[in-house]
């Protein structure tokens, strides 16, 4: 069945071989190696005498790591290399000490990490400690007070940020908030998430790989539980608006988040029945309560899933994920969404296809109307180089007639300027010639006379006549 306390391990290494470590009762930490066929070889004891809680990770050189407790209560740290397993000591206890100890086991930046909760003097102390490549560990450190219970703490990490979430006592109170721990540095100062007034209990809490927090809240009013959902970046002060889930649900104790193809699910588990709501990222817009068909009737147990393939990865709350052991194993909800992406991918580029293709179509458009325009304008063009041919032909005769003009205008007046020669007459014979030129000249007929008479009048003008241009013409 579902259950925090009995969580199974399902590792992947990069040589794509898949173990599972699991607690089997009375007889110890078991592991099993799925073969090729889709089928499990059968399981081996590796650890012996122990309590059942314990936690499971694979290192940076797919060696398993292990941190679990014994009889007595005393901490141990096992990993698994080429010479076999090898153990180290973490804590001896004095005394008895075999209460549940919350143990989750990590790596990051190299190094192993390991959180777990002890009890001293009354007080519960959320711990930690962490071991290098060659086996050196930490001594263990206190993080802070933690309230004990069912699940006195929630972890999320996304390969360079660690989170815990939990609730500290304060001044006979309690006050939820989370720590942080970033590149394996030193551990942050308690953000509160809610005052200490407030009744709420932390129910899932999940870092993605943007570095958004994401939590669920429950809060109990009139002994009726509402589910609420909010959240941040990871170095924001200000939670964002709440969103409730559900509500009128007697609890959400086994209620988590998984965060996988920018699809946020919430989801609870009562028996056998998986119930969610799902939400894009960042849109705060969830959808209705569904239940979940999850392959049949088989049993719904609570897994851990690690592997060294990014791309099979998700982020929950200790890598937990609802898990049926049908065909090797059958986790829940990765399929699915990861089909939903692929229908949503595929519309999304049919409907991109549509677009380019109207765009295409557009500019067909566009480049016919262009031409049109192109033709128009170079017609344009050859109307006005003809007139300017045209108006350059008009404005050479002109100046061509205007030179004529001018030419035989500057002859004429040579020829009026020219004096006459003169003659050795005597003077009386000269005066009674003149006289007889005189009478002569006006005895002329009437059509004679109008061919004298000046075309424009004026001094200036007076020897352009009719006359005058009747015989410019006939030399020409």
């Amino acid at each position: 069945m579902f259950d925090y306390n009995r969580i199974q391990y399902i590792l992947e290494t990069s040589s794509e071989k898949t173990v599972n470590l699991f607690y089997r009762e009375n007889i110890g930490i078991c592991v099993t190696l799925l073969n090729k066929k889709g089928n499990w070889h059968p399981p081996q004891v590796i650890i012996k005498n122990c309590q059942p809680d314990f936690s499971a990770c694979l290192d940076k050189k797919d060696n398993i790591n292990i941190v679990y407790q014994d009889k007595h209560g005393n901490i141990f740290h096992l990993v698994h290399k080429e010479t076999g397993w090898k153990k180290t000591t973490l804590i001896n206890s004095k005394n008895p000490s075999p209460y549940r100890k919350y143990f989750y086991i990590w790596n990051m930046d190299g190094k192993i990490h390991m959180s777990y909760v002890l009890k001293y003097s009354g007080k519960n102390l959320l711990s930690y400690q962490s071991m290098d490549s060659d086996n050196n560990v930490s001594n263990p450190k206190v993080l802070d007070y933690i309230v004990y219970g069912d699940i006195p703490y929630i972890f999320s990490e996304n390969g360079k940020t660690a989170l815990l979430g939990y609730k500290r006592p304060v001044e006979n109170k309690t006050q939820l908030g989370i720590k942080s721990l970033e590149d394996g540095r030193e551990w942050g100062t308690f953000e509160p998430i809610s005052n200490r007034s407030d009744n709420s209990e932390l129910t899932s809490l999940l870092l993605d790989k943007k570095q958004n927090i994401h939590i669920c809240l429950q809060k109990v009013i009139n002994k009726r539980a509402r589910l609420i959902y909010k959240n941040k970046k990871i170095n924001d002060k200000k939670w964002g608006n709440e969103a409730v889930l559900i509500e009128n649900v007697p609890s959400y104790a086994k209620s988590s988040m998984l965060f996988v193809n920018d699809i946020i699910i919430c989801y609870w588990v009562s028996g056998e029945d998986i119930t969610l709501c799902r939400s894009f990222e960042g849109s705060n817009v969830w959808s209705d309560i569904e239940n979940y068909e999850f392959y049949g009737d088989n049993a719904v147990y609570c897994a851990s899933f690690l592997s060294t393939d990014t791309r099979k990865t998700f982020c929950s709350p200790f890598n937990i994920i609802p898990v049926k052991f049908v065909g090797g194993y059958k986790m829940a909800f990765i399929e699915d969404i990861k089909e939903a992406c692929r229908e949503r991918n595929e519309n999304e580029s049919f409907k991109i296809m549509d677009y380019l293709d109207n765009v295409s179509k557009n500019m067909e458009d566009m480049k016919k109307m262009l031409t049109q325009v192109i033709s128009e304008v170079n017609k344009i063009n050859a109307k006005q180089n003809k007139q300017a041919v045209e108006l350059e032909k008009i404005n050479l005769k002109g100046e061509l007639l205007h030179s004529k003009a001018s030419s035989r205008n500057s002859a004429s007046h040579s020829t009026l300027a020219e004096p006459a020669l003169k003659e050795p007459v005597n003077k009386g014979e000269n005066n009674q010639k003149k006289e007889n030129e005189v009478k002569t000249q006006t005895k002329k007929t009437p059509e004679e006379s109008e061919t004298d008479k000046a075309i424009i009048p004026g001094t200036g003008f007076s020897y352009i006549t009719p006359e005058f241009l009747k015989k410019m013409q006939e030399k020409e």
